[in-house]
Formats: structure tokens, sequence, C-alpha cells
């Protein structure tokens, strides 16, 4: 299966007109009960993020509605909701992604989405499914990192805020 194939087979959002978004409630029936409850845990793993900013995004026409979590104009991450399913987009570096790659904590799902996103040099956005605990315990871990990094004023400065 080539990478464009895996993507298309992914569930579709059905939250995709911008003119109406839907409701937390909506997104948590849509989840159905193990994704809400997923969801839920990792919302309570990054809700320890000072400044940490939680909303709704309309991420266009393909991807539709979906949560996101930012530190002022900097995205940490965004969630991605489906009928028993939980997954979200990050942006990672290499040097995280190396480290992500060789710790023995990061799930076989996570270190498999990093993979095949793997680069030298430019960050990637990675498309991490979220299917246990465990998996939710990793990811967060990886967004405080990068919230650490967002929120430290020498970063700020050399991004230009």
């Amino acid at each position: 299966m080539n990478e464009r194939t895996a993507v298309d087979e992914r569930p579709r959002n059905p939250f995709r007109d911008p003119a109406r978004s839907p409701d937390w409630a909506q997104l948590t029936r849509l989840a159905g009960d193990r994704a809400a409850i997923l969801f839920e845990h990792l919302r309570a793993q990054v809700g320890s993020i000072d400044g940490l900013i939680e909303d709704l995004h309309y991420a266009g026409p393909e991807v539709g509605w979906t949560p996101r979590y930012r530190l002022g104009e900097t995205t940490l991450f965004i969630a991605h909701i489906f009928p028993g399913m939980l997954e979200a987009s990050i942006e990672v570096d290499s040097s995280a992604c190396e480290k992500l790659l060789a710790s023995p904590k990061t799930g076989a799902a996570f270190k498999a989405a990093l993979r095949r996103a793997r680069t030298k040099g430019q960050p990637r956005m990675v498309r991490v499914p979220l299917p246990t605990r465990d998996d939710i315990r990793t990811f967060a871990r990886e967004v405080r990192r990068k919230g650490k990094i967002v929120a430290t004023p020498s970063s700020l400065q050399t991004r230009g805020h």
C-alpha cells in the first residue's frame, strides 16, 4: 500500500462545512465511548500546560473542523476524532523524532507514524494514532516538551514574535 492509499483510507470528518462548526458534544458523540474516553484522557494530559488554548479550528474542506491546541499563535497539535478512533497531528523536528524512536516509552503506533514521516532537516507533520492510554501519555509528553520550547522567551525571539 502506498502513502497516498493509506491517507485515502482514513475515515473522513463529517464536520467539513466551514459555516457550521460542531460543538464539543457532537465531537464526543462521533467518537463513541472508547475514543471519547481517550480524548478526555488526552485533554487531561495536556491540560497542565500554562497558557494552553483549546479551540475548534476549520482546517479546510478535506480535514474539516478539529480540536486545536496552541500557545499563542503556535499550534502544538491538532486532534482528529472519528467513530471509534482518535488521532493527532504534531510537528516534529528530526532531533525529537530520533529521540522518540529510540525511547522504549514510545509506543509502536507512534514509532510507525514517525518512521513514515522521518526526514533529515525540516520539521514534519506527523499524524499519530492514539489507540491506548499509553500512546496518549507518550504523545502528551512530546506536546508538553514542545510547549516548554514554545513558551521559552528566547524561542519567541528567534521565531520573530
